[in-house]
This record gives C-alpha cells, sequence and structure tokens, in this order.
C-alpha cells in the first residue's frame, strides 16, 4: 500500500500534534510536487550544519500536492526544512581565453555550486579570478595561452569536456582543479591520474618545501579532477587545496565560512600561482651556454672571498647551472637541487640576464 503510515509508541501514549502548510515557489506560479519535509527540534543543540550532519526527527511529502502535513509530533519547538525535486531547467557555465603566443594552453578550473560555504564553494573562484587578474597585469606578451571554466562541479566538467574535450586533448598541456583553497592549514596536491604530468611537477615544485603540504594520490580523487583525468579524457591536470575537501572539520557545514576563509589564506594560494605562471612564461627548460663552469666571480655572482655566513643562493644558483641540461625543467630541476621554485626562479632570471642560459618552452 503506497504512502501507508505506521504509528507506534515507546510509552504509555501516542503524540498527536501536527504540522502543516502550503508551499510556494517564489521563481514558479505553480511550484513541483512531490517535495520532501524534514523536522529538526529546534533547541540548544540545533545550528545550521545539522541538517548535513544529522537524520531528521520527522520526514513528510506533499505527494502529489503541494501541502505538506506532519502528524504525531511531540511537543517542543521545531524548524522545518524544504527540499524540492530536480526540474527542468539550464546549466550555467563561464570560461574564458587568455590567448598568447602559442596555442598551448594551461587550464584553470573550479566550481561554483554551493554558495552558502566559503572554503568549499567561494574560494576556488576567488582563486581562479586572482589568477586571471595577475595574468592580464604582469604578461602584456605571454607565451601560452590560459583558458579558465566555472561551473557547477561534476556535471559542469563533464559538459564542458563534452562541448570542448576535442579542443582541450588537443590544447591543454597543463591543467589545475581549485577547491577549497582559502584556509591557512595546509598545502594539498591531489595527483593526477599519471601521477606524473607537468601540472604534478609544477605543482609539487610549488609546495614541497612548505612543512604543512601533503600529497595524495588519484586513489583520494573528490572533485572535477574525477571527469578530466577520467580514461579517454586524460588532461594533465592536478588538483590544489590547502585542506582537501572533506577532511576539514567545517566541510559541508555552515561553519565552512568567513572566520576559515582569509585573505592571507587565499594569498598564500595565489602566491603558489603566480611563481608556477612565472616558470613556465620564463622559459622553464634551461639550457647552459657555456662548457663546463662559467667564471662566476667576475660576474660578481660567487664571492671572491671566504667568509662566514649563508651561501645558500650561491648555492642555489651554482645547483641550478649544474642540472641545467635542457632537458630537466624548473620544476624537477627544484625538488633535485631540494630548492624552493621562487628562489629557483630568482636565480634561473639572474643567469638569463648575464646569458649563461639559454631558455627553451615546453
Amino acid at each position: 500500500m503506497p504512502f501507508f503510515k505506521y504509528v507506534f509508541s515507546t510509552g504509555g501514549y501516542i503524540d498527536s500534534l501536527k504540522i502543516s502548510g502550503n508551499i510556494k515557489s517564489a521563481f514558479k506560479r505553480t511550484p513541483d510536487d512531490f517535495i520532501s519535509t524534514f523536522l529538526y527540534p529546534f533547541d540548544e543543540n540545533f545550528n545550521d550544519s545539522l541538517i548535513f550532519n544529522s537524520i531528521p526527527n520527522y520526514v513528510g511529502s506533499t505527494l502529489d500536492s503541494t501541502n505538506y502535513e506532519m502528524t504525531n509530533l511531540k511537543k517542543g519547538k521545531y524548524k522545518v526544512y524544504i527540499d524540492s525535486n530536480f526540474t527542468k531547467g539550464n546549466l550555467e557555465c563561464s570560461h574564458a581565453l587568455i590567448k598568447g603566443k602559442s596555442k598551448k594552453e594551461i587550464f584553470f578550473s573550479s566550481y561554483v555550486c554551493h554558495p552558502s560555504m566559503a572554503n568549499n564553494e567561494l574560494s576556488g573562484p576567488s582563486l581562479l579570478n586572482a589568477i586571471m587578474l595577475n595574468l592580464k597585469k604582469n604578461y602584456n606578451k605571454n607565451y601560452y595561452s590560459y583558458r579558465f571554466f566555472l561551473g557547477p562541479e561534476t556535471i559542469g566538467s563533464i559538459s564542458y569536456l563534452s562541448k570542448y574535450k576535442k579542443l582541450l586533448k588537443k590544447n591543454v598541456f597543463c591543467g589545475f582543479n581549485l577547491s577549497c583553497v582559502g584556509d591557512e592549514r595546509s598545502y594539498s596536491h591531489i595527483h593526477s591520474r599519471n601521477g606524473n604530468t607537468i601540472a604534478d611537477q609544477s605543482l609539487s615544485s610549488a609546495i614541497f618545501h612548505f612543512k604543512n603540504k601533503k600529497s595524495y594520490s588519484f586513489l583520494h580523487r573528490g572533485s572535477d579532477e574525477r571527469q578530466y583525468c577520467h580514461p579517454g579524457i586524460d588532461l594533465p591536470l592536478a588538483t590544489f587545496c590547502k585542506s582537501k575537501f572533506s577532511e576539514f572539520p567545517e566541510y559541508h557545514t555552515s561553519d565552512d565560512n568567513l572566520k576559515l576563509v582569509t585573505k592571507k589564506g587565499l594569498d598564500q594560494s595565489l602566491k603558489v600561482f603566480n611563481n608556477i605562471i612565472e616558470a613556465f612564461e620564463l622559459g622553464c627548460v634551461p639550457s647552459n651556454t657555456t662548457v663546463c663552469e662559467p667564471n662566476m666571480g667576475k660576474r660578481n655572482l660567487y664571492p671572491l672571498t671566504s667568509k662566514k655566513g649563508s651561501y645558500s643562493d650561491v648555492r642555489i644558483r651554482m645547483d641550478l647551472l649544474a642540472y641545467a641540461d635542457g632537458k630537466d625543467n624548473l620544476f624537477t630541476i627544484s625538488k633535485k637541487i631540494n630548492a624552493p621554485l621562487e628562489k629557483v626562479i630568482d636565480e634561473y632570471k639572474i643567469l638569463l640576464k648575464e646569458n649563461l642560459f639559454k631558455k627553451k618552452y615546453l
């Protein structure tokens, strides 16, 4: 018998209070039918996260009407949560392309589908737009082209791939999915399915020196890397987070707010990608122009007298020269010589200015 109701009591009487109402839609003249209604006690334990973390005390449905009624309620204060069904509509996505000298593209993707959450929603699009603004401001003649995409997670990336798969597979040589990038707790890298793409190499080199870095294999996937790296698509794409999705306590709750996401956290994420972009735009495959080590002293790039103190910059400079074989890129060299990518970039620019390197683009 459909929609049959069972009522039982664990005490000496059956609760007999009820609540009823009519559901109206602010956007449609006639709202949907078969809408679920959930009732939660409104007491000292109630908060906005309750609907994500706890099952309701009472469940109802409008069935084939727009009216709901929930019966046999215990006396008390309650909050009603209404969950509507899927309806026909439009899927809204946006993308942008900053063209460069090369048609080779670096791809950035994030999602817009959890509008009430700060880290799991607003931080990704905020970082994506900041990266775009940095490119427009600082690279008037960028070598690579840069593609940016925003859409609902999962269905958005699937839809985008269904329309642009051939173009993306042809042009994208490096990509990043941005998710949960606004807190200050850690730096997280979820590898591509391949595990060693240029995206993995660049992201790994940009964060490996941080004490609070975390690295995850593709087995720990959970965002749009699932679609971009799916067999048959296989874009060279890695996912970047600060705290990884599903692993911080505020995830998918109302506690994911602007107390969790900070300007410092977002700036830290932006710096990661500013360094990666600068390395790519400089021509990230260095090659020596000299036979054996050059005379660095006459170029004021090496101390002429021995003295106490730190020689870390000189050490990075000489190690970079030693590994610049025209095959390794700045990202792999950075990890081989155990030097932060930002420091390697600084030394690379000095050596380029002295014509000790020829640069090559990927």
